[in-house]
């Protein structure tokens, strides 16, 4: 039996969209980060700044900072224990749909 693999799309788009590019450097590899975060857990990501700093390799500050930067501009929202990925209203910049994001490895 294979092995799961989980993956989301990135469309070309993010290069050029206006959210994005507003992120510093280490705001913009977070991004992708969280992205591959919520792909594991149903397009959540859980409020733990520790696991998420531990994961990209940004320190505390850094991450708490762009977080807040994302949600100021709608690349995130949050409820009472996880952020959720937005896409834009625009051109959307990833997906998740289990169609595409799921195949079997040997």
């Amino acid at each position: 039996m294979g092995k799961r693999m989980i993956y989301f799309r990135v469309y070309p788009d993010i290069t050029r969209n206006r959210k994005i590019r507003e992120l510093d450097f280490e705001g913009r590899w977070l991004w992708v980060v969280l992205l591959s975060i919520a792909s594991e857990n149903n397009g959540r990501i859980e409020k733990d700044i520790d696991r998420i700093a531990h994961h990209s390799r940004i320190s505390v500050e850094n991450v708490k900072k762009a977080i807040s930067d994302m949600l100021e501009v709608k690349l995130l929202e949050e409820d009472e224990n996880h952020y959720i990925p937005c896409n834009d209203d625009e051109s959307p910049l990833f997906s998740f749909t289990s169609s595409q994001a799921n195949y079997m490895r040997e």
